[in-house]
C-alpha cells in the first residue's frame, strides 16, 4: 500500500506553517466567504489520466469533477503532444508544440526565451504558485520560471533535492544514482496529493482577497504503481480474488516480460483488476479536486476563477502490446481528458480536436493578456462560451531510446478529424534522418487504430501527408523567427541519472542493460529536417 496517510480535511488556517516557502507571499490572510476576491486561475494536471477513464460524464468515478463539469465544457477530443510528462508539461507551459520547445529528452530544458506561463501571469501582476509531485517538473527544467512559490511537494523532496545538489558538487556519482533511484521508487509508491493540498490552502489563506492569484496543481498519484488506498482499492472490482496487485506495474514479470512471446503474461481477468486500481487513483484524486474546489468557494475564489483540469498523458493496457507510457504514439497514451470552467460558466461539450498547446492561450485570454509568440495554440474560450471552434490537426512527437540496439527512434505523428498519421524516422549511418516506417489510421472506422494501412506511397500521396508537413513547415518558421538558445544553455543535471537508472524509472525492458554513452538528446532541439523517404 502506497505510504503516507490520507486524513480528513481541515478548515483552512491563516498560517505560516510552510515556514520559508510562504516567505515570498502577501503578509495578509484573507479568504473569508463571500468576499469579492480577484481573478484566480487554477491549473490542474492529473499526471498519467487517459481520457477514456476520465470522461468528467461519470459520477461513479469522479463525482467531484462531474458535477463541476456542469457548468464547464468537456473537450472530448483533446490531445496530449507526446506520451509522457516533460514534453507534454513544456507544451502545457509554452503553448508551442513539441517539434517547437524541443525538449524531448530528460537533460534538456525550456529554451529561455520561450516565455512561460507563469511568467507571463506574473509579469502582469499575478501571484503565481505551484506545486509537483514528479521528478520531470523539477525547476531545472525551466518550470519554476515565473512561479513567486514551486514547490516540491513529493515526500522529503526538499531534503532529497539538496542531497542530490550536495552529491553532484562533490561529483559523487554513485551517490547520485543511489539519491535518484531512491526518489524515483518513492515517487512511484508515495502518496503526494495530500502534500499539494497543505501548500494549496496555505496559499489561499495567505493571499490577499484582491490578488490576481494563479495555482498550478500537479498531481501524481494516478501514475503507476497503482495501489489506492481504501476504500478506493475494492471500489471498482470488490469481487476480485486473485493474487494480482498493482505495485512494481512497469516491472512485474506476472504482467509483462520482455524475453517471452508473447511479453504480455496477464491474464484478461487480471488486466480488468489493474484497470479497476487505476480507475482507484483516478477516484482517489477527484476527492481532492472536491477539497479543491471547496477551498476556492471559501476564500471567496470560486465565481471568479477559471478552472482548468486535464492529463499530460495517458497509460496503455496491452490495446497494442504495451503498458505504462513513453513508448508510442497511439491514442490510448495522446488523448486526454479537458475540463475547462469559467465564471458564469453552464455545461457544455465540444468534440473539436484541441491539444495541450491550448492552454496557455485560453487562460491568456482570461487574463486579458497576449500569448507570447511561441505560442502557437489557441483560445478555447469562444468553445466554453457555446461557440462551436474548428477542428485543428494534432501534432504529436516521442523520442525513443532503445537499450537493446543502443540506438534512438524518432516518432511523431498527425491527427485530423478523418485520418491519423504515425511515422517512425531514424538516422542512417551518415546521420541522415529517414523514414523507417509509416502508418495511417482512417478514424472514422478505425478509432482504436488497430487497422492501419502501411502502404507507404499511398499515404505519401495523401492529403493529410501534406497537412502534416505544412504544419510542421510553420512550426520550423516560427522556430527560426524566434532566435532559440543554444544546447548549451540549455543543459540539466540529470543525465548521469539516465546514464545508469533507465530501468527503475520503468522506461527500458526487463534484462535490458545500459549502455555507455550515447543518453543525451542526439538532435538539436528544435524541429527535425523532412526525412528522406
Amino acid at each position: 500500500m502506497k505510504k503516507g496517510h490520507r486524513g480528513a480535511h481541515k478548515p483552512r488556517l491563516c498560517t505560516l506553517a510552510l515556514g520559508v516557502l510562504l516567505a515570498a507571499m502577501p503578509s495578509a490572510c484573507g479568504g473569508d466567504s463571500g468576499e469579492t476576491g480577484g481573478r484566480t486561475v487554477l491549473l490542474v494536471s492529473l499526471d498519467s489520466v487517459r481520457a477514456d477513464f476520465l470522461t468528467f460524464m461519470d459520477p461513479e468515478t469522479a463525482p467531484n469533477m462531474s458535477e463541476l463539469a456542469q457548468r464547464g465544457t468537456v473537450f472530448s477530443s483533446a490531445s496530449a503532444p507526446s506520451s509522457w510528462t516533460l514534453p507534454s508539461h513544456t507544451t502545457m507551459f509554452t503553448g508551442a508544440p513539441v517539434q517547437l520547445h524541443g525538449v524531448e529528452w530528460d537533460d534538456l530544458a525550456m529554451d529561455p526565451g520561450h516565455q512561460t506561463l507563469p511568467e507571463l501571469l506574473q509579469q502582469n501582476g499575478w501571484f503565481t504558485a505551484g506545486w509537483w509531485t514528479g521528478w520531470f517538473l523539477a525547476g531545472e527544467y525551466g518550470f519554476e520560471r515565473g512561479f513567486d512559490i514551486y514547490d516540491n511537494a513529493m515526500t522529503g523532496g526538499r531534503d532529497i533535492e539538496r542531497q542530490y545538489g550536495d552529491a553532484l558538487a562533490a561529483e559523487d556519482y554513485s551517490r547520485v544514482r543511489s539519491i535518484l533511484q531512491g526518489r524515483d521508487v518513492q515517487g512511484h509508491e508515495d502518496i503526494t496529493t495530500p502534500n499539494v493540498m497543505k501548500g494549496y490552502d496555505a496559499t489561499l489563506d495567505l493571499v490577499k482577497p484582491d490578488q490576481d492569484l494563479f495555482l498550478f496543481t500537479h498531481l501524481f498519484d494516478a501514475h503507476y504503481d497503482y495501489i489506492p488506498e481504501a476504500p478506493f482499492d475494492t471500489k471498482f472490482d470488490p469481487d476480485y480474488s486473485g493474487s494480482m496487485t498493482g505495485e512494481s506495474f512497469y516491472k512485474n514479470l506476472a504482467i509483462y516480460n520482455g524475453k517471452l512471446s508473447p511479453a504480455r503474461q496477464v491474464s484478461d481477468r487480471d488486466l480488468e483488476h489493474l484497470t479497476a486500481l487505476y480507475r482507484g487513483e483516478i477516484a482517489y484524486i477527484d476527492s481532492y479536486i472536491g477539497k479543491m474546489i471547496e477551498s476556492l468557494e471559501q476564500a471567496g475564489r470560486l465565481d471568479n476563477a477559471l478552472i482548468v483540469i486535464t492529463s499530460d498523458h495517458g497509460d496503455e493496457f496491452f490495446e497494442h502490446g504495451n503498458r505504462g507510457h513513453r513508448q508510442s504514439l497511439y491514442r490510448e497514451v495522446l488523448e486526454v481528458p479537458l475540463l475547462i470552467v469559467q465564471p458564469g460558466g453552464t455545461g457544455g461539450q465540444s468534440d473539436a480536436l484541441v491539444g495541450l498547446d491550448d492552454i496557455l492561450p485560453t487562460i491568456a485570454d482570461f487574463a486579458q493578456v497576449p500569448p507570447p509568440p511561441t505560442s502557437l495554440g489557441r483560445s478555447l474560450l469562444p468553445a466554453v462560451s457555446g461557440q462551436v471552434i474548428e477542428d485543428r490537426g494534432q501534432l504529436g512527437s516521442l523520442l525513443h531510446y532503445r537499450l537493446l540496439t543502443n540506438s534512438y527512434v524518432f516518432m511523431d505523428s498527425f491527427r485530423t478529424r478523418q485520418s491519423k498519421i504515425i511515422r517512425t524516422l531514424g538516422l542512417d549511418d551518415e546521420r541522415v534522418l529517414e523514414l523507417n516506417g509509416v502508418v495511417q489510421y482512417d478514424m472514422a472506422t478505425d478509432p482504436t487504430e488497430m487497422a492501419g494501412n502501411y502502404d507507404r506511397q499511398t499515404i505519401v500521396a495523401s492529403d493529410a501527408w501534406r497537412q502534416f508537413e505544412a504544419r510542421l513547415d510553420e512550426v520550423t518558421e516560427v522556430y527560426h523567427a524566434a532566435e532559440p538558445a543554444p544546447r548549451s544553455d540549455r543543459g540539466t543535471r540529470v543525465r548521469e541519472l539516465f546514464s545508469h537508472n533507465l530501468e527503475s524509472l520503468g522506461y527500458m525492458e526487463e534484462g535490458e542493460e545500459a549502455k555507455p554513452g550515447g543518453l543525451g538528446q542526439p538532435w538539436p532541439p528544435g524541429p527535425r529536417p523532412k526525412p528522406k523517404l
